[in-house]
């Protein structure tokens, strides 16, 4: 049997308010190891006084994978702007309640590394949204060694589109799914008080999300998908099998 492999069913955590599959039982191939990679599988049920299969279900097996998690604080002491990191510990607890039991994918986060740099170019006591400038994120990048999962905590990102409040969070989204080094960097503001989410831990794994390469959800009534606008929704968790083809996908070791 192999021990690198998970099978997933879907099940609802009242605790946490999350759904999403938990781990079960390993298993084999028609009495062999599994060797393919991740993909779906029938789970059959029979009746055992008659050996007679009575039903079927499709269930998916993930490939247990871990990424590493490089969190920076950044400062610009000469504009005066200073980000409010989460330690790294509140960041490992959050991603920890999300990604194992609904991906098969850990992350083991490092110690949270300060540095400084003259990044507010145009002086407007932000980071420029380096999906149309990414001028002031090549500062930042200048002195921080990009690795495929890199967070930068900083004091506040600038407005994006017309009529848009002020992104919390902004990443690249990988081009190629659960390969976080093809997306990214992340970059996360400090809490806006009016916010409605439980603080940079939450935004951060929403964030991983789409270095993974998940997308944001829009759906009506999907408020509770770790995908969700953090905005408007509290600490929302869950991911649907949408998402976990996304950020481990079938077929992937």
């Amino acid at each position: 049997m192999s021990r690198n492999w998970h099978l997933f069913r879907w099940v609802h955590n009242a605790r946490s308010n999350c759904f999403g599959p938990l781990p079960g039982t390993t298993f084999a191939d028609g009495g062999k190891a599994i060797t393919n990679p991740s993909s779906p599988r029938l789970l059959q049920f029979a009746n055992r006084v008659t050996n007679t299969q009575i039903g079927q279900i499709v269930v998916d097996v993930k490939k247990v994978k871990t990424f590493s998690v490089f969190p920076y604080s950044v400062v610009d002491s000469v504009n005066k702007l200073q980000p409010n990191a989460p330690p790294s510990t509140a960041v490992k607890t959050e991603l920890d309640r999300i990604y194992p039991p609904q991906t098969a994918i850990t992350f083991s986060v490092n110690e949270l590394t300060p540095v400084t740099v003259e990044y507010d170019l145009d002086k407007s006591n932000a980071l420029a949204d380096f999906r149309s400038n990414p001028l002031e994120l090549l500062k930042i990048l200048g002195i921080v060694a990009v690795k495929p999962v890199t967070v930068l905590y900083v004091n506040a990102i600038d407005k994006g589109p017309p009529g848009k409040d002020p992104a919390l969070g902004l990443t690249l989204t990988a081009m190629t799914p659960g390969v976080p080094g093809t997306g990214g960097p992340t970059a996360i503001a400090n809490q806006g008080t009016s916010a409605k989410y439980n603080g940079a831990p939450s935004i951060t794994a929403h964030e991983i999300g789409h270095d993974m390469g998940a997308h944001d959800v829009t759906t009506t009534g999907s408020n509770q998908d770790l995908m969700w606008d953090h905005q408007i929704s509290a600490q929302p968790c869950r991911l649907k099998k949408r998402d976990w083809d996304l950020i481990n996908p079938p077929g992937s070791n």
